[in-house]
Order: structure tokens, then sequence, then C-alpha cells
């Protein structure tokens, strides 16, 4: 445990500043007590200053946690939030979403909100605000942001049924390496999200100046930095099959080193090449085994 340092403490309050404002000044200037950030493991941890100093006295390696998980440091030190610190976000978020009962269960289960789903919500959203999201009652269910194009795609794409894509719910998140993910259901559904998207960025740089990265730097940070193997295609070939992943798809690349390989297993197995599957590699699940015997052999 430690405290945090010039840097990892201005990540952290951006950060909580996207979501809550000048509010952040709340939860350190406080009438009961003295508060502060620790840093333990990587992970940020907001409680008082007593709290903080009888955890102090227990050893780094046998201390799991204390006071409240705000967030989490990535090996690339960016500073990601966690559910845990939604009961410090909802009090006092500048930006909200209120969703209709049908749509709640949608959001926790990691689905985008549709705009059907939304009773309300705050008025000015800026672009790169990280908003709460609320039920009807008041409940703070979960936080989506911080936007950057997005922010404004759920005003102004009054088409597209896709309102908000979500970052962080209670059950789990639709974010990877920092992107947003838009699921799509075929190939029509994304040449239609990609349009409006593309529509939405012409709009804005008829009216806007948009600056950014020059296309030759842009290139040059896009170059592979290091050469990638016949294995990990065949891994990232895997990760499409519905349910996998990575750590299953790895464990398949053990045991059939290419394509030829579970192909051959399959039609040698015929039909009960599935359930023999399980049978050799129990990490697996039978709507899996199920899914890769009908790409291959079906």
């Amino acid at each position: 445990m430690r405290p945090l340092t010039e840097e990892e403490t201005s990540l952290v309050f951006a950060k909580l500043a996207s979501f809550i404002g000048d509010n952040v000044s709340m939860l350190i200037d406080r009438n009961d007590g003295d508060y502060c950030f620790r840093n333990h493991k990587e992970r940020v941890y907001y409680c008082s200053e007593n709290l903080m100093r009888q955890a102090a006295c227990i050893a780094r390696e046998p201390l799991l946690a204390f006071g409240t998980c705000l967030g989490k440091f990535t090996k690339s030190k960016k500073f990601h939030l966690q559910i845990t610190a939604l009961d410090y976000l909802a009090p006092y978020s500048k930006y909200k979403v209120w969703l209709k009962p049908n749509a709640e269960q949608q959001f926790l289960y990691g689905n985008n909100i549709l705009k059907s789903g939304i009773a309300r919500m705050t008025d000015g959203t800026p672009t790169h605000a990280g908003i709460v999201v609320f039920s009807m009652t008041d409940v703070p269910l979960g936080s989506i942001g911080p936007f950057s194009e997005f922010s404004a795609v759920f005003c102004h794409f009054v088409n597209n049924p896709i309102t908000v894509v979500k970052i962080a719910a209670v059950a789990s998140t639709l974010s990877n390496g920092g992107y947003l993910i838009q699921r799509c259901s075929d190939t029509r559904d994304t040449a239609a999200f990609l349009k409006e998207v593309t529509v939405r960025l012409q709009n804005k740089a008829c009216c806007e100046e948009i600056s950014g990265v020059a296309f030759s730097q842009l290139q040059n940070l896009l170059q592979k930095k290091k050469a990638e193997t016949v294995k990990d295609a065949w891994i990232r070939q895997l990760m499409v099959c519905p349910g996998m992943s990575q750590a299953r798809a790895e464990a398949i690349a053990d045991r059939f080193p290419s394509m030829k390989a579970l192909l051959m297993y399959f039609v040698e197995n015929g039909d009960d090449a599935p359930i023999k599957m399980l049978h050799l590699m129990p990490q697996l699940t039978r709507p899996i085994t199920r899914n890769l015997f009908k790409f291959f052999v079906q």
C-alpha cells in the first residue's frame, strides 16, 4: 500500500471528473473525517485515514482489500473504473440516463441500450462525458463512458435503434482494449451501422474543425511490432466461435495445431465427435463443441 504518485493522481481525478465534474472535491473535503486514496497492487482504494492506518499494519501479500476499490491501473498505465466505484459516482454524477423497467435486465446482461429502452436523460450531455445509468426508481445500475464520438451519436441518430454503447455495468463490460464494441447481427446490420457513423462524421466535418493524428503517423503507429505465428492466427480464427474464450482457443490449438488436424478429428469420429471432444478436453462446453462441429463438418 502506498500513496498515489502525481501521475496516478492526475489519471484518477481525470477519470472521476469525467463522471462527477467538480464534485471530485467532495470526495476529499468531507465533514465526517479525512479520506485518502491509496494504491495497493495496482488498484486504487478510497477510505478514511483511520481505516488506512489500520490496514497499513497488515503485510502487503495478506492484505486483500480495504475501503472501496475505485478502479485499477492497466499494464499500459491507464486507469479503469470498476463497478465498486458506483456508490460514489451515482450521488454526484452530472449526466444521467434512466432506463425503462424492460431495458434494465438487457443492460445488466451486457447488451447495448436501445433507444426504446431510455425513459429520460440529462440534456446537453457533452462529448467525453461519463454517464451513470439509473433505473426509474433511481437505483444506480452501472456507468457508460467516457464517450467520444458516440456521446453525440445517440442524440443525432434518430433512425438508429442502438442508442448508447454500454461500457460498464454490474454484471460485465463491453469494452476491449479501450475500444467500444458494436455488435451487429449480420453484414447488412454492420454496413448500416458504419454508414450512419460515416454520415455523422461527415456532418461534423462540415461544421467543425477535426484534428487528430496525421495519416502517415497513424500508419507508423499501426505497424506490427512482432511477427504473427500460424498458431496466433489459428487461435484468432477459433475465437470466432460463439462462447469461445482465449484460454479455450489456446487449449484447442495446443491439442489440434492446425485447422486440418481439427477437421480430420471431426471426420474420423463422425457425429460422436462433439461428445468425444468433451471427454478429451473437459474445459470446453457442449455448445462450443457442437458449434465447432457444425462449422467444420456440417
